[in-house]
């Protein structure tokens, strides 16, 4: 039986619904997975590991919803005050893109979160341009783009 008109007083969504048939319009299913991503720090900082690293993704055609978190990062060098992580992506991007995280270990500041046409990384700064980089940061990023695939 065919429902051909749903009117809101009548349909209770806590109900469990069972589908025969066809569903159309449903578009291009989910992929689900976890990557690790190569970390680095540019102009000058160096990388030297990440303590409880994770980086999950869902690909829903070629629209990718990212996340990474990160206990420390350890950092060393001397990054010029407008140094960035880069953390390489899952999919390489087909455009610019551009997002916001969290150092939630030393600052509490934001993150700007960044990539360019057929990039490989997404690119994280302090979203601040008065504040210098956040070395052995903790980070919380979600970031949605378009892959090339």
């Amino acid at each position: 039986m065919a429902i051909t008109k749903i009117q809101s007083e009548s349909l209770n969504l806590a109900d469990d619904f069972a589908f025969t048939g066809t569903i159309t319009g449903a578009g291009t299913s989910a992929e689900y997975g976890t990557w690790t991503p190569t970390v680095t720090v540019t102009d000058g900082g160096t990388f030297n590991s990440a303590s409880n690293l994770v980086a999950k993704y869902v690909k829903v055609g070629q629209l990718v919803y990212i996340t990474i978190e990160t206990g420390s990062i350890s950092t060393g060098g001397s990054p010029a005050v407008y140094a960035s992580y880069e953390f390489t992506l899952p999919f390489t991007s087909a455009e610019v893109s551009t997002g916001l995280g969290w150092e939630y270990g030393q600052t509490g500041q934001g993150m700007r979160l960044s990539t360019t046409v057929n990039g490989t990384v997404v690119q994280v700064r302090a979203a601040s341009s008065s504040v210098n980089f956040i070395a052995n940061a903790y980070l919380r990023l979600a970031f949605v783009y378009k892959s090339t695939s």
